[in-house]
């Protein structure tokens, strides 16, 4: 791989990248294609950074580790580069209109539309597609995966 250069590097997913697995493409392609979203879910870290996290103990954090976690390497980017170098997607066909307008308000400033309406007969509540539901308890964690028995 040190001797591999490639026109062209197409990182899917970029929003969920932690630095080395971005950097490693970035450094051996020509030109690159971010493809992400850095509202959705963040980059997974080490779970004893997210132990330390958890413990409130920022002595125990780096500089480094304290910045990659307030923004993503991919948000930094989005952020630095032109908005000429920019594309945002402003069309969802994913979810049901009322989830959309939803998300659309709360993390894209209205500028996420609803395409075709997503049907929503198969649904657990077909007429309420977004119920609040309020659980006590806490979270709790069982290897990577995490629960909470109430």
């Amino acid at each position: 791989m040190d001797l591999i250069d490639f026109d062209i590097a197409i990182i899917d997913e970029a929003g969920r990248a932690t630095p080395p697995e971005l950097l490693i493409p970035i450094l051996r392609a020509k030109k690159i294609v971010l493809i992400g979203d850095h509202f959705q879910l963040p980059p997974q870290y080490d779970k004893n950074l997210i132990q330390a996290i958890e413990r409130d103990d920022e002595a125990a954090l780096s500089s480094i580790d304290k910045e990659f976690l307030e923004k993503s390497f991919f948000e930094r980017l989005y952020e630095d580069i032109p908005d000429s170098n920019k594309s945002i997607l402003t069309e969802q066909y994913r979810m049901p209109n009322e989830v959309g307008d939803l998300i659309s308000k709360l993390f894209y400033k209205g500028m996420l539309n609803n395409g075709l309406s997503k049907e929503t007969a198969q649904f657990y509540d077909p007429v309420h597609t977004i119920k609040w539901v309020n659980v006590a308890g806490k979270q709790q964690y069982d290897g990577t995966s995490s629960y909470n028995d109430q």
